[in-house]
Parts: structure tokens; sequence; C-alpha cells
């Protein structure tokens, strides 16, 4: 018998997975085209959306179509894009300009839509404010004769959490929004195998034609674009319920995806915990930060079960707590901490280490769910070895960054190594963002879970650490299989009566007619893993090269639009699918600027491929005349922001144009802004 077990020996990387299953998921209904016409860029807003929902148990599968005028008599560099969020894999893309439909096929490229980098120009800033930095872009290499109609079809799929004991679905329409698309065209479809209840629809549909508790089907229907539509539902599970979808095509090994559900009634089944707030109050820390790092703690405080233990850690160069170790929430014991955090005030440097030791050795056993909610916006050195073997009592850390001046690669090894997560809120609500992480993971039901199955017939895990389990929520689990049929399984582990087991028998199908999208699902999970894993690992070494090459392959199989692969343009045969490896990621985008036109500032964000010292900002005028160089500091490798003020410079800065290179070592970015008066 196999047994998938949650231990952190195994160096693992769950984060965009768990991450990605902590909020309602989100598709999107926000395509936009552009083109070149001469020497100017044309955006188009589309003349027709029609959007097709459909829910299967979980599932959620998007069918985006839209319709847009090119109305000038030659149209280069099209564009096609909308922003895209980390749940969500696009599986399809059809299109057309005359009679046939053709096939996007899936291939590795270093596509940058910012820089124009796909033989065209450079996009225009109202295509970069629609699309986001990491928003999906499909180029048409055609040269298209107007006036003519361009229609794109777009087939997303996601897997929709079950949080608080609702599956919820959202469909965010900002970019029609900015485009003034006043409306669109949408149908609903859900069905589930428990029965659904208290399902909420916005906007409301005044005719439903069907809802049966298991099927819930609004026919299509014009909306408007004012409000996002929102799809929420409850399942009712009065035991623990097992749902296994799988899909085996013929002559290969199958694909299944595992949601077990905890029952609805758990009141008398909530385990323990003994919560540690560590908050950073150095300097950094001035200002909303700190005031929402102390409304996040006061929030979770006034909401801990009277059966749990508290305890607050405040750190700058040295480190406070309120008591050596976590002490019952009485109402006495909880005003202390409201109090201690209440006065925390900014001031001095930023020493992680000796909080988050001092916070694992308040621990002194494993009868509670041992959980540190750490809250830090700085930069320090971290050793993850010594930390590691300074949490001697299965302590959960939950991270959240905040600021645009964090660690990334750091914390996001502290929440992996600690069977926790991390959360980067940048500059927005800190608060926000512990309140509702706080509201997931404050009942407990099972912890140090495993999974073991009989026959050994199920491999290939996502993820390969199994995270504790808490009301409402749910466990999901996507793996490959050798042989259809029967499999007993057991879910162990601890609940508040001690060991516990939950035996259930599953069915692995023999076919892939009825859960087609389950093997993108169980790709796009693995993608997912291999990307934090390559996250610990040096850039370009052998061991990084090998999870790239992966990650291609499965892009290439499954036709899924990772950091390596995108889709293009058929060929002259539109239905074959290529991949080819490259040396080295997608080219990183180049700097980006927003607002641009600036007035007071603009936010400088880019990604390295390796962390630097000192990141040097250099700004020149049109001539080429130095105006300013300026040191941003240390800057990790992922994702960098600076924020760039005119009050900055020495000298007031002249509307006009100029041209800004950042530059980290060997890696160099280079933007044109514009200064207005």
């Amino acid at each position: 018998m196999k047994t998938q077990t949650n231990t952190t020996s195994q160096i693992i990387s769950l984060l965009a997975i768990i991450f990605c299953l902590m909020v309602p998921q989100l598709a999107s209904a926000n395509g936009v085209l552009e083109y070149s016409s001469g020497l100017i860029r044309v955006g188009v807003r589309p003349e027709r959306t029609a959007i097709a929902t459909r829910i299967q148990e979980q599932i959620a599968v998007t069918v985006l179509t839209q319709r847009f005028s090119i109305t000038d008599s030659i149209a280069t560099s099209v564009r096609f894009g909308m922003p895209v969020s980390e749940a969500v894999t696009i599986t399809g893309i059809r299109y057309r300009y005359g009679a046939e439909w053709r096939t996007a096929v899936i291939a590795s490229s270093d596509t940058n839509i910012h820089s124009g980098s796909t033989g065209g120009p450079r996009s225009s800033q109202n295509f970069l404010n629609a699309v986001g930095t990491t928003g999906f872009v499909f180029p048409l290499r055609d040269t298209l004769r107007g006036p003519i109609l361009f229609e794109i079809e777009v087939t997303m799929v996601e897997l929709l959490p079950q949080t608080a004991g609702r599956v919820q679905y959202q469909l965010p329409l900002e970019t029609l929004r900015m485009y003034y698309v006043d409306s669109l065209s949408w149908s609903l479809s859900i069905r589930t195998k428990n029965a659904m209840t208290n399902v909420d629809v916005v906007p409301n549909a005044r005719v439903v034609h069907s809802n049966t508790g298991n099927e819930y089907v609004i026919q299509e229907r014009r909306i408007s674009c004012r409000t996002n539509p929102k799809v929420s539902f409850a399942l009712t599970h009065e035991a623990f319920s097992v749902t296994m979808l799988s899909a085996k095509p013929a002559g290969d090994d199958g694909y299944a995806l595992l949601l077990a559900t905890p029952a609805t009634d758990y009141a008398s089944s909530i385990l323990p915990k003994r919560f540690t707030f560590v908050i950073d109050r150095s300097g950094s820390m001035q200002g909303k930060k700190m005031e929402d790092a102390k409304n996040g703690a006061l929030y979770c405080l006034q909401r801990v079960s009277p059966f749990d233990e508290v305890n607050v850690v405040e750190f700058d160069d040295r480190v406070t707590s309120v008591w050596i170790r976590p002490q019952p929430a009485t109402p006495a014991n909880l005003s202390s901490c409201v109090n201690f955090v209440s006065g925390l005030l900014p001031r001095g440097g930023t020493n992680i280490m000796n909080a988050l030791i001092t916070s694992f050795r308040s621990y002194s056993d494993t009868n509670f769910v041992n959980i540190i909610i750490f809250l830090t916006d700085g930069e320090a050195p971290i050793d993850h070895a010594e930390l590691l073997r300074e949490n001697t009592k299965s302590t959960r850390v939950f991270v959240f960054g905040v600021g645009d001046k964090v660690n990334y690669t750091s914390l996001q090894r502290i929440a992996v190594d600690h069977g926790g997560e991390v959360v980067f809120v940048g500059n927005g609500s800190a608060s926000t963002a512990i309140a509702t992480l706080f509201q997931r993971i404050k009942d407990p039901l099972f912890k140090n879970p495993t999974l073991s199955y009989s026959p050994d017939v199920l491999f290939d895990f996502a993820p390969l650490n199994i995270p504790d389990i808490y009301a409402g929520d749910q466990l999901i689990v996507a793996s490959r299989y050798r042989t259809p049929g029967l499999v007993d399984a057991v879910l162990a582990g601890s609940n508040i009566i001690g060991r516990h087991e939950e035996p259930f028998r599953v069915v692995l199908a023999d076919e892939d007619t009825t859960s087609a999208f389950v093997p993108k699902l169980w790709a796009r999970m693995r993608i997912n893993v291999l990307l934090g894993l390559m996250s610990t690992t040096s850039p370009n070494s052998d061991l990084w090269r090998e999870y790239r090459d992966e990650i291609i392959r499965l892009g290439k199989s499954f036709g899924i639009v990772t950091k390596f692969t995108t889709f293009e343009q058929g060929t002259d045969n539109p239905n074959t699918t290529s991949v080819i490896a490259t040396d080295g990621p997608i080219a990183a985008a180049p700097v980006v600027a927003f607002p641009n036109p600036m007035r007071t500032y603009t936010k400088l964000s880019t990604t390295f491929d390796y962390e630097h010292a000192d990141v040097q900002i250099s700004v020149c005028d049109i001539r080429g005349a130095a105006v300013a160089d300026i040191s941003a500091g240390y800057c990790a490798a992922g994702t960098w922001n600076f924020e760039l003020r005119i009050d900055a410079f020495a000298r007031a800065l002249a509307p006009g144009i100029y041209i800004i290179t950042v530059r980290a070592g060997d890696e160099v970015r280079t933007i044109t802004i514009t200064v207005e008066g």
C-alpha cells in the first residue's frame, strides 16, 4: 500500500497550488484587440462578447467568444490580449477572419507584449493597462485587409475550491469596462452529485430554466458589464465525502482528481490551536503598513476560540513577546495581547531570524495545532536550515509579505519549509489578507494527514505534501493511475479524539469522456509544483533546466500556457502542436511604468533572473543627456517594483520624453516615459 504524506523532509513547493486554492477563482472575460495602421497602434473594443460557463462538480469551463471589427485597409501586428489569473488554464484558442475557423497551437516563445519582441511595434499603454503585466497575448502573424471581422474563441478551465462550505466563481469585466463595453451575453450551467443549496447568482436571473438541486441552468441572456458576474453555492455533506473525477485515454495511464470534504456539521470536531502573531515593527513599517498589521492581528485576536492559546511577538533589532509561551485565550489574556498590539510603533531594523526562532521555541508540544502568523515588509539574512532545526513542534508558518521590497524567494521558502502559505499583498490591505486567511485556518479538523491506496496504482501526485484540512475547506489531490477499477483508500491523521482513519472506496475510470478536463488540471497542478521547485533552485543549473524541460513537455502535451510556452498562430497544419525547448526562460518582461505619462510619480515593475546587491536607475532626456542616477538598493530574483517620484530629483523634470534604464548586473531594462506638466 502506497502512502502519501505531508513530511517536510521532501523538498517540494506547494505555494502556487495552495495559494490559488485559498481565494475565489477568477476566469476572465476581458479580451481586447490591437493592431498597427501605419505608425499608429489602434485599439479595438469588441462588438460582441459571449460567455458560456459550465460547472460540473467543481470544475468550471468558461468559453469566451468575441468579435472585433477592423476598419483600416491594412492591419499589421495584430494582437489579442486578456488578463488571466494563475488559477486559470487556457486550453484552446480558435479564431477566424473569414469563413473558416483556425486553431492556435502551443509553442515555446520569447514573446513579450511590452517590448514588441514578436517582431512588431511596442504595445500601446492602453493595451498594457488592459491586459496587465502578466496577461496572456496571442499575436497574429498575418496582415489583415479591412474592413473585416475578426472572431476569437478562448476556452479556459479552472478548479473551483470549496471554502467555508461554498463553491465560488467570478468573471472580472474590468477590461471591458475600460473599453466602454456596456453589455455581453452569458449562459450558466451547474451540475453536481451532491445537492446544491443557497445558489447565489449575480446579476440575478428572472428566469431560471432548471433548478433541481443537482442542476441549475440559466440560458443565454444579456447582462450589464457594470457588475462582475458571480456564482456561489453550498454543498451539503452529512458525512465525510469523497468525489473522484478520473479519465483514462486509450493506451495511456489515467488522470485522477480527488476532492475530499469533511462533514458540514463540524462544530464539535475542531482541534485546539496555538496562535503566535509575529509582527515586524521596524522603521520601514511606518504608516499604513503598521496600521494594517495591527488591525489584522486585532481582527484575529477577537475571533480566537476560548479553547485556543495565543501570544504576540514583535521585532525590530530586538525581539519582545507578551509571554515566553502562548497562554490560554481567556478574556484577560486576550486583553493583554490587544493592548500589546495596539501600542506598537515602528522603529529600528529587521531581525527576522531571532523573531522566528523565539516563536518556534515557545511551543512545548504538538498537542495543539501550532501556528505562526508572520507579517513583515523587510529583508534580512535567513538561514533556512537553522529554522528547520528549530521547528521541532510541527509549527505551521503563514507568511504575509507587505510592500514592494520584500525578499520574495526567502519568504516563499519559509512558508514551504514549514507547511504554511505565503501571501504577498504589495501595498494593498494586509489586514484584509490576514482576515481572509484566518477565516480559513481558524478551525482545523485534521492535522498531519496521509493518504494510502490499495492496490498501489496511483503515482505522480500534486501536491506531494498533503496540507492540514480545515472546516469548510477541502482536500484536493491530483494524480496519475496505471489501471482502472476499484481502489480502497484511507485518509489518516489526527483529529480531536486522536489518531483517526477515514476509509473510502473510489472508482478509476476506463475511458476519458466523463471527466475530459481532468488531465489538464493534473498537468496545471504538476506545472505549479515544478515552478515552485525552480524558485528554490539556482537559475540555469542542471536541476533548474530539468524542471524547465518537464514544464515545456507538459505544456506541449496538454496545450497549456506556462512561463515557457505560449499560443501562436497555426501553421499550414493548424491542428499540429509543437514546443521547442529553449536555453532559458522566456525573456523577462522589460521594465513597465505605470502611470505613463507620469505627473507626480510612476511605478517601475520588472523581473530579474538573479538577486543583485544594487539596482541602478539612470534617467536621460530624449537627446541622451544624463538627468539623474538613482540607487534602488538590493533586489531578489523575481518580481521587482520601485516607485519613482518627481520630487526625488535634484531639479524638477520639465515636461517631455525621458529614457529610463534599470541596470542590475548584466540584466538591463529600458523604457521611455512621458512627463506631463
